[in-house]
């Protein structure tokens, strides 16, 4: 399968669990394989025929699902960052507001804000939970972070979007 969108993990782990030999390939080799085919279709079935030859004729390697608490790891992440971006765009709606003189709605801005603020502090505080129960996680951490200037966050989302950061050694 293509490795696209937010659903391919979920079937691939599945039939992984089920005893099913799975790979997972980047949309670009499928896309450039059909084009060294000269093929314009673009259909459900087509696509799927396609994915077959490739499968054929290229033998991608067999994919093996990240480990849960990596996985896990990565939606504690992005859910953090996510909650930044959303402070980020408030304060700069705050901003906006507070030089047109809109005090009320400024008022309502900073108590979003403050809410956004509390959040992020306890999904950080259930993400370090999540990484101490997980000793491979807590000392790659540890490790990553005994670098200058990589702190736990930082070390959370390598970790999570990486995985198991030996395998570059």
């Amino acid at each position: 399968m293509e490795a696209t969108g937010v659903y391919y993990e979920a079937v691939a782990t599945a039939l992984h669990d089920a005893g099913l030999m799975v790979s997972v390939v980047n949309p670009g080799c499928i896309k450039g394989f059909g084009q060294s085919e000269n093929l314009r279709n673009k259909t459900d079935k087509a696509d799927a025929a396609l994915i077959a030859r490739y499968c054929a004729a290229m033998s991608p390697k067999r994919w093996t699902p990240p480990p849960l608490e990596q996985r896990q790891l990565r939606a504690w992440s992005q859910r953090i960052q996510a909650l930044k971006d959303m402070r980020q765009q408030e304060s700069n709606r705050l901003e906006s507001y507070t030089v047109s003189g809109m005090n009320e709605v400024a008022e309502h801005a900073r108590s979003l804000i403050a809410w956004l603020d509390a959040q992020i502090k306890q999904l950080e505080v259930d993400m370090d939970d999540h990484i101490d129960r997980h000793p491979g996680l807590k000392h790659d951490v540890e490790l990553l972070t005994s670098i200058p200037g990589i702190g736990n966050t930082t070390a959370a989302r390598l970790l999570g979007q990486l995985g198991d950061i030996r395998r570059f050694g």
